[in-house]
């Protein structure tokens, strides 16, 4: 079985600053770094450590941004199925000395899906698909929910902040669909507008009826299932950043249960993967990070 990864694909340009700059303010950085990013490449990356099978479903588009991604994912191995016209685009990451990340990001062709380029993928063997809130927030992000309609697999879905923003009535019909949610404590208490992780997860579980797993940083995560929830401890770690600490978690997570995991067992892996990206500067293990993890 195969896993299909539906989102972008993009340039991460990641700047360090001792603070988020105000107005009018002037702030000497060290040189820029940058990367692969966006946050279904972040979740295939970890297909791709675990040596798993997967689809990466992002329109490449052209200009710098889309020359970078294309020569960044060619020396994977790597060939993007859909191709267009347009510029693609690249996010700005702003990292403060506490390691939290604040993005500034221009979306390119890698954020839009129309229905010819969603009828391009092979979905021979799929029973896992990532989705992430920024694509389904876009005006085709309907496109995607009326793929996924079509669909016979576990939908595991990842709002992330743009939970707030996306309308309503998409997040019904994704509700529908009884998707896995993974969330964060601060973007899943915000949206259902509760005090608790307990009374949140209540919330949006009548909602959809399938797992909720909300991360809490070192502090490990949340996992509810059928109305019961269990904390399992995370690891200690010294944050360099914090981009695409949630998108690997996640990622690792739906990699371990295609090798067999229970779900409690696959969180458990997830939170050791993440307390090691936060300590590398960007998204990415490299394999030798990955190797010193597991061997």
């Amino acid at each position: 079985m195969k896993t299909l990864i539906i989102g972008s694909t993009t340039v991460d340009i990641i700047i360090k600053l001792s603070h988020l700059p105000s107005t009018c303010e002037d702030i000497n950085t060290p040189a820029h770094i940058y990367s692969l990013g966006g946050c279904a490449y972040n979740v295939s990356h970890m297909f791709h450590l675990f040596e798993l099978p997967y689809v990466l479903c992002t329109p490449q588009g052209t200009g710098l941004y889309g020359d970078y991604v294309r020569n960044e994912l060619a020396k994977k191995g790597i060939t993007l199925p859909i191709e267009t016209n347009e510029p693609h685009g690249a996010c700005v990451c702003l990292v403060d000395s506490n390691g939290e990340r604040s993005f500034l990001c221009h979306h390119g062709t890698e954020y839009f899906f129309y229905k010819e380029h969603l009828k391009q993928i092979d979905t021979t063997n799929v029973n896992q698909v990532y989705i992430c809130g920024l694509e389904i927030e876009e005006p085709t992000g309907d496109n995607i929910i009326d793929y996924l309609e079509t669909l016979d697999a576990t939908i595991f879905f990842a709002p992330g902040p743009r939970i707030l923003s996306i309308p309503q009535s998409k997040l019904n019909r994704l509700f529908k669909l009884s998707p896995v949610i993974h969330l964060n404590e601060q973007e899943i208490t915000s949206y259902t507008k509760t005090s608790s992780i307990e009374e949140a997860c209540l919330q949006l579980f009548k909602q959809t009826n399938n797992d909720i797993i909300v991360t809490l940083g070192e502090k490990g995560a949340y996992y509810y299932h059928d109305y019961q929830g269990i904390y399992i401890p995370g690891n200690p770690s010294t944050v360099v950043d914090t981009i695409g600490a949630g998108d690997s978690h996640l990622g690792s997570y739906m990699a371990a249960l295609q090798m067999g995991y229970t779900p409690e067992n696959a969180i458990v892996l997830a939170n050791t993967i993440a307390s090691q990206v936060v300590q590398i500067e960007g998204a990415s293990l490299t394999k030798e990070q990955f190797k010193r993890v597991f061997n």
